[in-house]
């Protein structure tokens, strides 16, 4: 016996009536598992017709694959394709086609959600870091300034007014009378207070406020 006789006889030993009638229910009862391929679902759906009906005509063939395919995918996936159908004659080759642009669409949408979100985590991030060094600049350049700068208190640099250690208030445009210091011009913050004869001298006196004030001999004319 030879390859094809051999095949159509082991086909007429479970060609039987419930054999047909079993793969009518499997047809009629197909559901599509969820993250099932519709191409995969679709070849199950032909095999188990093909067996319940072998000598059906293409038209009714085709009709009752496009019906099943529908009626067996999932609810939200059904109506589109539903929709589908009611707008256009489509082939059932079509059919399965648009519902697999149709399931992979969420996943696209998903992924690109995800790309979008990471994108904007990494933006934030960007900028935070951004922040961070912009911050520590500011602060750098702070205490750069700070050691530079001169309070305008007690003249003294490494601080600010607002800082300065000293507390007593300084004296401003204020003539200072030394008696004790005869024959000296005493400078204070802005004019010479007291003039005699004398040799030119020079002296500086810090005060207990911070204060400094120059004495000078000066010779009379």
């Amino acid at each position: 016996m030879d390859w094809a006789a051999a095949k159509e006889a082991l086909a007429a030993e479970f060609d039987t009536t419930a054999d047909r009638q079993e793969a009518m229910r499997r047809f009629k009862t197909a559901r599509m598992a969820p993250g099932c391929d519709p191409t995969v679902f679709f070849a199950g759906l032909q095999q188990s017709l093909d067996r319940a009906l072998p000598g059906l005509d293409g038209a009714s063939r085709h009709q009752l694959l496009s019906d099943q395919f529908v009626e067996g995918v999932q609810p939200a996936l059904g109506a589109q394709l539903r929709l589908a159908r009611a707008t256009g004659q489509l082939s059932v080759e079509r059919l399965v086609h648009l519902a697999r642009e149709l399931a992979e669409a969420p996943l696209a949408m998903f992924q690109s959600q995800e790309n979008r979100r990471d994108s904007t985590v990494e933006d934030l991030e960007n900028k935070v870091d951004q922040l961070t060094e912009q911050l520590a600049a500011v602060k750098t350049e702070s205490r750069r300034h700070a050691r530079t700068s001169r309070c305008y208190k007690c003249g003294m640099p490494g601080h600010w007014r607002n800082q300065c250690p000293r507390t007593r208030p300084l004296v401003h445009n204020k003539i200072l009378e030394y008696s004790s210091f005869p024959g000296f011009l005493i400078a204070g913050a802005s004019e010479a207070l007291l003039m005699s004869n004398g040799v030119n001298k020079f002296a500086t006196k810090q005060l207990d406020n911070g204060y400094f004030v120059v004495v000078r001999r000066m010779l009379w004319s």
